[in-house]
């Protein structure tokens, strides 16, 4: 009976996987809106390319693997060697909303270790879309904190702009095989990227991964939850 409970659970976090890669591959497909934002994409990837390739190049500080579903809204953010670092889960069934929460210093007492974590987030979702993120003293509305940037080098439907904690611009440039987050600055500085899970139809599977670079170091809490929130948009729903 507990094998048969196993491989069911197992099948349905399959399937679920299997319908947010396929939701991510098909952006781009169905109508000219998306196929022109498809091709707005690729043009900005080619530039990132050729323009930043030895930016490219730099190794992350660090490399964050989802687990389970592989979707960024619902999954443990864990290091290569297994330690979670942060959490994304529904708060309510019933609001759809997600929190997100960091690891804190483990905890040891009479039946050993174990992870606890402390608040980061929440993102209020409304018809299955992130609508407002609420982080500290930050309250405002993921379409106003997230806007499209349609300026000059960066200029693209799918692309977002924000302003972190620090005070400087950063935007999002989606990707198909994956989405960066760059500093906005005459280098392009290669802050994340969100790498998308691959099913393994054609060469091996890979689970999603986050990696952060030096330039993001300080500030990764806010790169969780936007990445997050740009999965969002990008999928269109959350699955």
């Amino acid at each position: 009976m507990s094998v048969m409970l196993l491989t069911s659970g197992m099948i349905s976090a399959n399937l679920k996987l299997c319908c947010y890669c396929i939701r991510r591959s098909c952006i781009g497909h169905p109508d000219d809106r998306t196929i022109a934002v498809q091709k707005a994409t690729a043009s900005a990837e080619i530039n990132v390319t050729l323009l930043s390739s030895t930016t490219t190049m730099q190794e992350p500080t660090l490399q964050l693997f989802l687990s389970m579903s592989g979707r960024p809204w619902d999954t443990v953010y864990r290091t290569a060697d297994g330690q979670a670092v942060y959490k994304a889960e529904f708060a309510m069934p019933e609001k759809r909303d997600i929190k997100i929460a960091r690891i804190i210093p483990t905890i040891v007492d009479g039946q050993g270790s174990k992870d606890t974590f402390g608040h980061v987030a929440r993102v209020e979702c409304h018809m299955r879309r992130a609508v407002r993120i609420r982080m500290g003293d930050l309250d405002v509305a993921t379409s106003e904190y997230l806007k499209p940037d349609k300026s000059g080098f960066w200029s693209s439907l799918s692309n977002r702009v924000f302003t972190g904690p620090d005070g400087r611009e950063y935007v999002w440039s989606a990707g198909k095989k994956s989405t960066k987050l760059f500093l906005k600055d005459s280098e392009r500085t290669l802050v994340a990227r969100y790498h998308h899970p691959t099913l393994g139809l054609i060469g091996e599977a890979r689970p999603a991964m986050l990696e952060i670079f030096g330039a993001g170091k300080a500030m990764s809490d806010i790169i969780v939850v936007t990445s997050i929130c740009m999965e969002i948009m990008l999928v269109g729903d959350i699955v």
